[in-house]
């Protein structure tokens, strides 16, 4: 914002940043802030930066065409007599940070070379089944997160049937595959008995 001239700028990322990648999105976003033709500007696989047209004064996220992700937003803007109209909002993945921050605060309370499992209840956050599927792997790495063996994402929802309102539960397993000691079987097998469970009532495990 130290930037004195007016630009509406939209900071779309697609994950969270170290700190070289961030010194670099904030490099290309000081650059943005010079141009003053709308444009899209990708910073390798990290994120977008959306030069925009309109009025500092008002927030209006852009609609990304097949994007899903559920994000956190965080805008500020400069609006007054003597100086330059600025805005500039950053939309952040929900899920990824969330995923990211449990992990590792759960992880630090683990015993080193056991096999820890982490419970998350999602039933606030359905979305997660789907979206930290995918990110939870992602931080699974032979040095990173080995007391952490699995990740078990439940919630319950109710459905009507014949007999009345039944609870239904939904599980979803994340195996750590670089884990210092795997999950027992048994979990394993609990697990797939559960959403086998869910699948006859519904159509679908989770």
């Amino acid at each position: 914002m130290i930037v004195q001239r007016p630009f509406v700028l939209e900071l779309l990322l697609n994950r969270e940043l170290t700190d070289s990648e961030e010194e670099q999105l904030l490099a290309e976003a000081r650059r943005a802030c010079e141009s003053t033709d709308e444009r899209w500007i990708t910073v390798t696989d990290v994120a977008t930066i959306l030069v925009k047209s309109g009025q500092p004064a008002m927030i209006v996220p852009s609609l990304i065409p097949d994007d899903a992700q559920p994000r956190m937003a965080l805008s500020k803007a400069v609006v007054g007599p003597g100086q330059p109209n600025r805005q500039i909002l950053a939309r952040v993945p929900f899920a990824d940070q969330r995923a990211e921050n449990i992990l590792k605060y759960e992880a630090r309370q683990l015993p080193k070379g056991e096999c820890g499992l982490l419970m998350v209840n999602v039933n606030l956050q359905p979305s997660a089944f789907e979206s930290w599927g995918e990110r939870i792997p992602q931080r699974f790495t032979p040095r990173q997160h080995t007391r952490v063996a699995g990740v078990i994402l439940f919630m319950h929802a109710t459905s009507p049937t014949e007999r009345g309102l039944a609870w239904i539960p939904y599980v979803k397993l994340i195996a750590n595959p670089h884990a210092a000691a795997p999950l027992p079987t048994w979990i394993t097998n609990v697990v797939a008995e559960i959403r086998a469970g869910t699948r006859r009532l519904t159509g679908r495990p989770d």
